[in-house]
């Protein structure tokens, strides 16, 4: 599922090994607010 993915997503991104995510709303509304 979307959340227990959260982890895995942020180090992608992180890392940079994506330039784009397609996701569902929880997933992108949790990135955003941790990313403060």
């Amino acid at each position: 599922g979307g959340r227990a993915k959260l982890e895995a997503v942020r180090g992608a991104l992180a890392g940079h090994f994506m330039n784009v995510l397609v996701t569902d709303e929880d997933v992108a509304t949790a990135l955003v607010r941790r990313a403060g």
